[in-house]
């Protein structure tokens, strides 16, 4: 159940519960008009230019509020499904706040539902006061023209394709059991809040992204414990040797508490979203590019000519520059926000005083690590709903 009064702050456990009646009803407040229509609004940085129409809910073509600065805002409101209600400790608008994670997650784009739900109370989508499009305008303006703008156009088929990714994700959510369901509702929730704060922090945006994949891999994938080449020589010494057999159960313990992060985010990886699929889940930003990847832009560094071990590598560095985030603070590597000629792996190249010669690294784009995170947490998500 939510709070009474929300104050402008939101706590996404209060709406995970929005869409799915099942679970809905089990946290709903007394119900003060089961017949009144509830509404919803997704502000994004994308027209959708038909309404996007649902089994339980619809969320109707954009509405464009011109803001100053060649900033905009678009807003999308939602027919909310008919279980959401006015009721005690209930708020409809949180509906949008769930939602927005989901359609963020499978668009791989900005987007963001209202804090509260004021300029919501409509009575339809008809006549919508100025005043209400004024308040929401606010959620998510983004840049329109100059550098840095958004693209705000989506072709008519790639809007087809989102519908479609969309339902068969709330299908497969809907399949499996309660605690299953909040876990991936928080997943995808970080995923969503690395999209929105990559403009504001890439350190931050990455870091939330390393994460949700990290922590699906604790789940898809088992602990392996890994014993050293030498431990039965060592077994062999500690024989004959107490201080040797004290030193090699204090080994053994620390070992057993090993949980193999990153050795799990990396099968995980290779296991739901393989390199072989990385041409097709990572967009260009230059449309000419996709014609030809010739050998003289990319050589080495595209996934089809690289080895296993090679990719290995690079995805465990992607899982370090988070840990040093966390634990130091320092930022990833990344000259570049956004990736260039070389969707997939950006080049750092690091002067070394010793040896009087620079050293190349390979790092993942956001990009990448992106369609890595949708394609392989959706690959996991669809494997529990079939079970």
């Amino acid at each position: 159940m939510s709070r009474a009064v929300l104050a402008d702050h939101v706590l996404f456990n209060e709406c995970v519960y929005y869409l799915r009646e099942d679970l809905h009803k089990k946290n709903q407040g007394h119900i003060f008009d089961k017949e009144k229509q509830t509404f919803s609004c997704l502000s994004t940085t994308f027209h959708i230019t038909k309404p996007w129409i649902f089994e339980k809910f619809t969320i109707y073509p954009s509405v464009e509020v011109i803001l100053p600065a060649a900033k905009k805002s678009l807003l999308n409101f939602v027919k909310n499904p008919s279980w959401v209600n006015e009721a005690a400790f209930d708020h409809p608008h949180l509906f949008g706040e769930a939602l927005s994670a989901l359609i963020s997650f499978v668009t791989l784009r900005s987007v963001k539902s209202p804090r509260d739900g004021y300029g919501l109370r409509i009575e339809s989508l008809e006549n919508i006061p100025s005043h209400c499009l004024e308040e929401m305008a606010f959620t998510l303006p983004f840049l329109c023209a100059g550098p840095g703008a958004h693209d705000s156009r989506l072709e008519e088929a790639t809007e087809d394709q989102f519908i479609k990714e969309i339902q068969e994700l709330i299908s497969n959510l809907e399949k499996i059991d309660e605690n299953l369901y909040v876990f991936a509702l928080e997943v995808i929730r970080l995923v969503q809040l690395s999209i929105l704060v990559k403009r504001d922090d890439f350190g931050l945006a990455y870091l939330l992204l390393i994460s949700a994949i990290e922590a699906v891999s604790q789940k898809a994938i088992k602990r392996k414990s890994k014993k050293h080449e030498k431990e039965k020589e060592w077994e062999k010494l500690a024989r004959s040797n107490p201080l040797f057999k004290e030193l090699l159960v204090e080994y053994k313990d620390i070992r057993g508490r090993d949980k193999y992060l990153s050795d799990r985010f990396i099968e995980f990886i290779v296991t739901y979203s393989p390199s072989e699929e990385w041409e097709n889940i990572v967009k260009s930003r230059y449309a000419f590019m996709d014609r030809e990847w010739n050998d003289f832009m990319q050589r080495s560094k595209h996934p089809s000519k690289m080895q296993k071990e090679e990719i290995e590598k690079i995805l465990r560095n992607a899982y370090q520059y988070r840990s040093r985030f966390v634990h130091e603070g320092t930022q990833p590597p990344h000259k570049h926000p956004e990736a260039s000629f070389n969707k997939f792996f950006e080049v750092i190249e690091t002067y070394d005083p010793i040896s009087y010669h620079y050293k190349s690294e390979l790092c993942p784009t956001y990009e990448l690590m992106l369609g890595i995170a949708k394609t392989a947490i959706s690959k996991w998500i669809k494997s529990k709903a079939m079970k």
